[in-house]
């Protein structure tokens, strides 16, 4: 009673039944800021830096073969929630016996991901707006590239632009956000498989959080179709 006649003072234009009810909604709010927390999923973003994370590491870098779809497949499935403690090789033998390099993107992959029930969708026509709505969507994007079209870093450390010179035409890559650049230029962040052996002083892998100019990026699309795979959290 002493409560209802404070509140009835302070706030004589609310009535006690609307307190209670922004306060329940106010609590349920709170508990569900806590829910979400506690999840193992989470996005970075503000209007020019989005970033898709997990509380664990999913970064899985391939060695020095042709495998770049297969591990950007294992990272998919470990962002997706599967530890799947396979070989390359072992994989290839399951999904494709008689291609021993190359040639998973995007039909094998999908097989692959679908063999995990990992939800995904094969998208067509990919231009930097349909990237970054995916992204914005809190989705991973797989594509594939000719990584000759993105420009080198003079900066061995630094996080922007291509870390090796490229030997090769075909690579595939994840795509997990995007920010504006120093110079007001978007870059996709990417994970990059290639490859283990390509460590900073520090002893992380280039390729893991690289950013690439947005349009080189698109320009380097080899294939003109693209993986999405769904947030299995949102």
């Amino acid at each position: 009673m002493l409560i209802k006649k404070y509140l009835s003072r302070i706030l004589p234009k609310i009535s006690i039944r609307k307190v209670v009810a922004i306060s329940c909604i106010v609590l349920a709010i709170l508990l569900l800021v806590l829910t979400l927390y506690k999840t193992d999923y989470f996005t970075i973003y503000s209007n020019d830096y989005s970033s898709i994370e997990r509380e664990y590491d999913w970064y899985i870098p391939q060695g020095y073969d042709h495998n770049c779809t297969v591990f950007s497949g294992l990272m998919a499935a470990k962002w997706a929630g599967h530890s799947i403690n396979r070989t390359a090789a072992d994989l290839r033998e399951e999904f494709s016996p008689d291609i021993t390099e190359g040639g998973w993107f995007p039909g094998i992959l999908s097989r692959f991901l679908n063999s995990y029930d990992i939800n995904h969708r094969i998208k067509y026509i990919i231009t930097k707006n349909k990237l970054i709505n995916q992204l914005s969507n809190g989705n991973i994007v797989i594509i594939h590239i000719n990584p000759t079209f993105i420009a080198r870093s003079n900066d061995e450390e630094s996080d922007y632009g291509l870390y090796y010179e490229p030997f090769f035409t075909n690579h595939v890559v994840v795509v997990k956000g995007y920010k504006t650049g120093d110079d007001g230029k978007i870059y996709f962040e990417v994970y990059d498989p290639w490859y283990s052996d390509l460590t900073n002083t520090d002893g992380s892998y280039k390729g893991k959080n690289r950013y690439y100019l947005s349009d080189e990026l698109i320009k380097a699309v080899n294939v003109n179709r693209y993986v999405v795979v769904l947030n299995p959290k949102s």
